[in-house]
């Protein structure tokens, strides 16, 4: 059941941690909200998932022992924010084909439950909500993740918890996109996909770094990350609109200097560099091995094709695997890596 985003009336803040991780958030939405959803859980108890499948992105909370995560943001709302509502943090392993995996043994963290705030007023209230784990969270590295929310049964139409989420196409995505939001009702714990192909607002956080792929659906238009990143519309506006931008978040901030890289594959057995932390994902024989773009490492936008140049023509049929090289002083740093399909 969906209602729409226009019932949101303030956004606050918060977090459910113990003590501070990094924490640097990656999502798969372009950071808007088109409605507000519990899938197709209806009235029932169940999961809300959002994918992380390794076909778009590699060496997430890459760290020197493996892989893991600090935490987890989600933005959600409450129909009457006047009294509290609970939710249970979920992280699941699986497969690209297949999705989350079902059961128990599927999950890797339920943490919960964890009550929203309350306002003063009745009405409905939106918050973001950062749970940061008091111990990073051990993760397959590459592997597939799938994070989200276990959402109670429904207790009366007028008092509920909906998780934000985007309607298929606002990212500027192709039609062909994955479909990469999952729910699991309690009652059957069988994985399946929500009504209307949505991306749900709800972020990992890394403690190491975040790099995404955007794409500009046209001159004058913002970045948009997200599916729209990984494949990019050239259908939607015409080939000459299409541009594509990058973001790196990492703690050196603004004091970092991502550099950008490029290859047309994962590489299949990636390994270390010397002199630099983390592993290089980009296949060594399709590496291109100049910098596309050099940015700050504060999270800002950084351009690389401008849209109406026409640089992304019809039918390439093409994957190129981006990740950034962070340097700061003497250190340097590989981020994750982010896979665009171009169609």
């Amino acid at each position: 059941m969906n209602r729409r985003a226009h019932l949101v009336l303030a956004l606050v803040a918060m977090s459910a941690s113990g003590p501070a991780l990094a924490q640097w958030p990656l999502g798969l939405h372009p950071d808007v909200t088109t409605l507000v959803s519990r899938g197709s859980l209806g009235n029932a108890a169940g999961e809300l998932l959002q994918a992380f499948p390794t076909s778009i992105l590699r060496g997430l909370g890459e760290g020197a022992a493996g892989a893991s995560l600090s935490g987890l943001r989600a933005r959600v709302q409450d129909t009457n924010g006047a009294s509290a509502e609970s939710f249970v943090v979920i992280v699941r392993g699986g497969d690209d084909l297949l999705g989350p995996s079902a059961g128990p043994a599927g999950r890797l963290a339920a943490i919960g439950p964890i009550a929203t705030p309350t306002a003063p007023a009745i009405g409905p209230i939106a918050w973001q909500m950062s749970v940061v784990f008091a111990t990073p969270l051990a993760i397959p590295r590459d592997g597939f993740l799938a994070a989200g929310l276990e959402l109670s049964a429904r207790q009366a139409p007028v008092d509920s918890l909906f998780v934000h989420a985007v309607s298929a196409g606002v990212a500027g995505e192709h039609p062909s996109a994955p479909d990469l939001g999952w729910q699991v009702p309690l009652a059957s714990g069988a994985p399946s996909h929500p009504n209307g192909k949505l991306a749900f607002r709800i972020d990992l956080l890394l403690p190491a770094s975040s790099f995404r792929v955007a794409n500009v659906p046209g001159t004058g238009q913002p970045a948009l990350f997200g599916l729209g990143g990984a494949f990019p519309d050239t259908t939607a506006m015409g080939p000459a609109t299409q541009g594509i931008a990058f973001s790196c978040a990492h703690a050196a901030g603004a004091l970092g200097t991502a550099f950008v890289f490029a290859a047309f594959a994962f590489d299949p057995v990636p390994g270390p560099v010397p002199g630099i932390a983390h592993r290089s994902l980009l296949e060594p024989s399709t590496l291109i091995h100049a910098a596309l773009v050099v940015g700050p490492a504060d999270g800002r936008v950084i351009p690389y094709i401008t849209p109406g140049l026409g640089l992304l023509p019809l039918g390439l049929n093409a994957r190129v695997v981006f990740q950034a090289l962070v340097v700061d002083g003497t250190a340097a740093e590989f981020t994750n890596a982010f896979a665009t399909t171009l169609l």
